[in-house]
């Protein structure tokens, strides 16, 4: 589940406002804007800046980690690499955001969204003739959790 909470006002000031998740019960909050989790709970305080919306995923249980599954371990330069991401017993779908890296670098032309649950969801990665060989990191980083899913691809 989603919560937005929205404070219509003059000006920009923030104020604190109590958030009680009375017909839900306690649940795992994040603070999608804060990129924080909250634990669970059934009660919690955020500062409200008027006229900005914050956001809050609620989650009966702590969701479990992603995975991510290549199709293959490796590839040669000028293959596409084909890779799914699922997050095992999921309740819904999670937004991810997948970068590449090979070593210490990003490889930013890789950087791609994605919306992935417990059914897998593909994507690709084409190795391009003139991408750097060697090892890549895929990171695949869930923005209601903030957990990040982790494959090491050959590209030779």
């Amino acid at each position: 589940e989603i919560l937005a909470l929205f404070a219509q006002g003059a000006g920009h000031e923030a104020r604190n406002v109590v958030v009680e998740l009375a017909a839900t019960g306690p649940r795992h909050v994040v603070d999608l804007k804060a990129d924080k989790s909250l634990g669970k709970t059934a009660r919690f305080t955020t500062a409200l800046v008027t006229n900005r919306a914050s956001f809050f995923a609620l989650f009966t249980a702590k969701p479990p980690a992603a995975q991510i599954a290549l199709g293959a371990p490796a590839v040669d330069r000028g293959q596409i690499a084909k890779a799914t991401l699922s997050i095992p017993n999921a309740e819904g779908l999670h937004p991810f955001r997948i970068r590449v890296f090979a070593g210490d670098r990003e490889l930013d032309w890789h950087a791609q969204n994605l919306l992935a649950g417990k059914d897998p969801a593909p994507f690709v990665l084409p190795a391009a003739w003139n991408d750097p060989a060697g090892d890549y990191e895929i990171r695949a980083i869930d923005q209601f959790t903030g957990q990040t899913a982790k494959a090491t691809l050959k590209v030779r």
